[in-house]
């Protein structure tokens, strides 16, 4: 799972630096399931929080398992009128205009079929895979409302498992 997360946000931060379809994400941060939604400021925003969820473990084959990790990736923009929150507005120049419409379908360019390889090594055995996406919103004080997208990704990994405990 360390390893899957820590992809994950190398591949958000590349595609920024890059000028890629991210480039306007002010942050993104690998946090724990209970505060995933705490610590918001406004500068921080466009924000992409990543969320380990669970991580299950079945047999294939002999001696080889499919670790399938859960990863959730809240996507969160703040809004002052709900309906450009939710299909943008395409007169605010520098990506400020993107809805959380715009925000998903940019984060599914650069994450969907995705196998997080890094250096020419593949490390997913499966491309990856969305599951669910969730929308709602919450007000966020004076300032407006946070529109959130949850992002269920599952994540597949084969591996050998070489000396079974208990053999003899």
């Amino acid at each position: 799972m360390k390893t899957i997360l820590s992809r994950m946000k190398t591949l958000v931060e590349n595609n920024k630096i890059s000028g890629g379809t991210l480039a306007y994400v002010q942050d993104v941060e690998i946090v724990h399931p209970e505060i995933a939604l705490t610590n918001i400021t406004i500068a921080s925003l466009p924000k992409i929080l990543l969320v380990p969820v669970s991580t299950v473990e079945t047999w294939i084959a002999s001696m080889r398992k499919e670790a399938k990790n859960i990863v959730i990736a809240y996507l969160i923009l703040l809004y002052r009128q709900r309906e450009s929150s939710i299909i943008g507005d395409s007169t605010r120049p520098g990506g400020q205009g993107k809805g959380i419409a715009d925000f998903v379908a940019d984060f599914e360019t650069v994450f969907r079929g995705h196998r997080l390889s890094s250096g020419g090594t593949i490390y997913l055995d499966k491309p990856l895979d969305f599951t669910s996406i969730e929308y709602v919103t919450q007000e966020f004080g004076d300032e407006g409302y946070l529109i959130v997208s949850a992002i269920t990704m599952e994540c597949s990994r084969i591996f050998e498992q070489a000396s079974l405990p208990g053999n003899v």
